[in-house]
């Protein structure tokens, strides 16, 4: 908290060479929320996922989808993707260094299949 205070008397330069430059780039990280959607092509081993719990997101090369997003949690391969009517934009920001994440929202049955809702949001500085 006393880098903050002290914010006007140090220059940017000083904070961080003190390591405490998280502590001023922490409160201006925000999450830009971009589409509520929900996991296409979900492996069966991909239904234990709780409300709110964090995926990331990872360009996939394909043939049939140039804009083509995988859903993975970390440390793990891809158990989905984020379907093609909602991935070019995202893709887009992706593709141009953008840091974007998933989030589940919604868990449920649908047309006798499991359904994982996600809210894809931009992780900005």
């Amino acid at each position: 908290m006393e880098a903050l205070t002290n914010v006007k008397k140090d220059n940017m330069m000083s904070l961080a060479l003190r390591k405490d430059i998280g502590t001023v780039l922490k409160p201006l990280n925000k999450e830009v929320t971009l589409t509520k959607t929900y996991i296409a092509g979900l492996d069966d081993d991909a239904t234990d996922l709780p409300i709110g719990k964090k995926l990331k997101l990872v360009r996939e090369e394909s043939r049939i989808d140039r804009w083509s997003i995988g859903v993975c949690e970390e440390g793990k391969g891809s158990f989905g993707y984020i379907p093609e009517k909602d991935n070019e934009i995202p893709a887009r920001l992706m593709d141009a260094g953008k840091l974007l994440e998933a989030r589940v929202c919604d868990i449920g049955i649908r047309d006798d299949l499991q359904y994982v809702g996600v809210e894809v949001y931009m992780v900005d500085f």
